[in-house]
C-alpha cells in the first residue's frame, strides 16, 4: 500500500487455505475526489494521517510479485 496527497494505491491477494494457493490478485489506483467540485482533490489531513499510519504499518511486509506490472489488451 502506498498514499500520497490525492492517491491511494492498494494490491489484494486471495488464497485458498484449502488448497494452498493463491486464486485472486488485484491491484487498484484510486484517487480521492470532492464531490462539492467533481474533480479531484487532496484527502482531509486527517484521513491522510490515518492512512499514512496504515501505510507505515504495511511497510514492513514484502513487496508483493507483479506488483506494478503493466496490464496490455492482446494485440488482433
Amino acid at each position: 500500500m502506498s498514499v500520497d496527497e490525492k492517491r491511494l494505491h492498494t494490491f489484494h491477494e486471495i488464497y485458498c487455505t484449502n488448497k494452498g494457493y493463491r486464486a485472486a490478485a488485484g491491484e487498484h489506483l484510486d484517487v480521492h475526489i470532492d464531490l462539492e467540485t467533481r474533480r479531484v482533490s487532496p484527502f482531509p489531513e486527517d484521513v491522510l494521517q490515518r492512512l499514512q499510519s496504515i501505510e507505515k504499518e504495511y511497510a514492513r511486509f514484502p513487496r508483493p510479485d507483479k506488483l506494478g506490472s503493466t496490464i496490455r489488451a492482446p494485440v488482433r
